[in-house]
C-alpha cells in the first residue's frame, strides 16, 4: 500500500520530469562556454613551452658545438693567433668563430669561440679559455 507522501512526490515527479532525457541549448553553450574558459589558459601554457623547449634545445646544440670546437682546439695544440669563421660540419645552420690570440702573460694564449645560428648572429654560445704551449 503506497502512502499519501508517496502519491504527492510521484504526481510533482512527473511534472518536472523530461520526457526526452536530454540537455537544451542553453546547458549544452553554457558548458561550452565554460571548457572554453578553461582550454584557454592550458593552450597558452602549451605553447609558452613549446618555445622554451625550442629555446633551450637550441642553447644545448651551439654549448657542444662550442665545446667540441674549443676542445679540438686543444688537443691540436697549435696555438698561433688567428681568427677562422666557418659554418658547423654538423649543421650548415650554424656558423662558429675562432679567435686565438695571445694574452698578457708570456706564453698563454686565449682561446674564444662563439657559436650561433646563421640568421640571429647576436644570440649564440661564446666560450673562451686559456691556454699555454
Amino acid at each position: 500500500m503506497k502512502g499519501a507522501a508517496y502519491l504527492i512526490y510521484r504526481k510533482h515527479y512527473k511534472r518536472y520530469k523530461r520526457r526526452d532525457g536530454g540537455f537544451t541549448l542553453l546547458e549544452v553553450l553554457i558548458a561550452l562556454f565554460i571548457l572554453g574558459i578553461a582550454l584557454v589558459p592550458l593552450i597558452s601554457a602549451q605553447v609558452n613551452s613549446q618555445g622554451f623547449y625550442g629555446a633551450a634545445d637550441k642553447t644545448a646544440y651551439e654549448t657542444t658545438a662550442a665545446k667540441n670546437i674549443m676542445t679540438e682546439t686543444l688537443l691540436l695544440g697549435n696555438f698561433a693567433p688567428v681568427k677562422k669563421t666557418g659554418a658547423l660540419k654538423s649543421n650548415k645552420n650554424y656558423k662558429y668563430d675562432l679567435s686565438i690570440s695571445e694574452s698578457s702573460f708570456t706564453g698563454t694564449y686565449v682561446i674564444k669561440v662563439y657559436v650561433y645560428e646563421r640568421r640571429d648572429r647576436n644570440s649564440g654560445i661564446k666560450l673562451e679559455t686559456l691556454a699555454s704551449q
